[in-house]
């Protein structure tokens, strides 16, 4: 019963990120973002929103599969 509020709440951060990504510039807090890094976020945030309102179900398999994929890329970065 967790899963769907907490994909609505990642969905949200992340789609927030995105559009704030397009009007802060290069820097976001002590990130360096570009238009994709946007897109990518608002679009994961987007799915996030979709999958909560799909069902507990759905909000599961994207808090998976988004956290392994974002989990890889942090590996990636480092």
């Amino acid at each position: 019963m967790i899963a769907k509020p907490v994909a609505m709440i990642f969905g949200l951060v992340l789609a927030l990120v995105g559009v704030a990504g397009f009007f802060v510039g290069d820097m976001l807090l002590w990130f360096q973002v570009d238009t994709l890094h946007n897109i990518i976020h608002l679009a994961s945030g987007v799915l996030g929103l979709f999958a909560a309102s799909k069902g507990e179900s759905a909000a599961k398999m994207y808090l998976i599969v988004f956290g392994l994929v974002y989990a890889l890329v942090t590996v990636l970065g480092f």
